[in-house]
């Protein structure tokens, strides 16, 4: 029973700690982004229909949940904006992907997808996907 008030205590200041900094905001995107399957799933096919995409990277692998967190996710506007960053992986390469969509009722629009190659040095680009002018 000693280590309860001490553990109640760490526990307290680990919740103030994720609610009251920016590090707690991080949090709360990386856990929308892994919770919306559509937002990732729907940027990965996409991607994977363009045919530069498909001639350097190869077909793209299904992104695993974890990716997410492995990324970048920013949301805005009340979470009905989002710019994320993910890793993907392809039969010949892998890539970091660029999102950035915005919620029309239940679905996704999205604005951007970029597909970035970095290695091999000699194949680093970036393909332009999706690209919607303002």
């Amino acid at each position: 029973m000693k280590w309860f008030v001490p553990l109640a205590g760490v526990f307290i200041l680990i919740i103030g700690f994720f609610t009251f900094t920016m590090f707690g905001d991080h949090f709360n995107n990386f856990a929308q982004a892994y919770a919306e399957d559509d937002l990732v799933e729907n940027a990965v096919q996409k991607a994977g229909e363009d045919p530069r995409v498909r001639e350097v990277v190869g077909e793209i692998m299904p992104v695993d949940k974890m990716a997410v967190l492995n990324g970048e996710v920013r949301y805005s506007e009340d979470n009905n904006a989002v710019e994320m960053t993910i890793k993907i992986n392809g039969t010949k390469t892998s890539a970091m992907m660029d999102v950035a969509a915005e919620r029309a009722g239940e679905q996704w629009k999205y604005h951007k997808i970029d597909v970035r190659i970095k290695n091999p040095p000699e194949k680093k680009q970036t393909i332009r996907v999706l690209a919607v002018s303002e």
